[in-house]
C-alpha cells in the first residue's frame, strides 16, 4: 500500500511542461488580453482616419 500513494504523489507532482514555461503562457494570455483591451477603446471622429 505504502508504493501505491508514492507513486500517487510522483505522477501528481510530474508537469508536462516547466514552471517558467507556464509563467510564460500566463503572460502570453495576458498580454492579449490587454491587447484586445485597448483595441476597444474609442475611435476616431474623423472617417478619414488621420489625425489632424
Amino acid at each position: 500500500m505504502a508504493t501505491s500513494k508514492t507513486k500517487k504523489n510522483q505522477q501528481q507532482k510530474e508537469l508536462i511542461f516547466g514552471k517558467k514555461d507556464y509563467l510564460w503562457i500566463v503572460g502570453g494570455i495576458l498580454l492579449m488580453a490587454l491587447g484586445f483591451l485597448l483595441m476597444t477603446g474609442g475611435g476616431s471622429d474623423n472617417p478619414n482616419g488621420s489625425c489632424c
